[in-house]
């Protein structure tokens, strides 16, 4: 979904201040942060908390 939403940003079809590509981002953030804690690699989890982060200010910022 991350890589989903980075290709529909890239060729136009929705901007990267939209809800959209930010609940993508977090959709699929939560996926990889799940698989990579079920296998006990935590630096992915982290990484992919930043990143569910940094979406959740973007929507917080485009609905404010």
């Amino acid at each position: 979904m991350i890589v989903g939403a980075y290709a529909l940003n890239t060729f136009g079809v929705i901007e990267s201040q939209s809800i959209i590509y930010a609940v993508l981002n977090i959709v699929g953030s939560i996926g990889i942060a799940l698989d990579a804690w079920f296998v006990k690699n935590y630096q992915p989890v982290v990484l992919n908390g930043i990143w569910m982060i940094i979406a959740i200010v973007n929507i917080i910022r485009v609905v404010i």
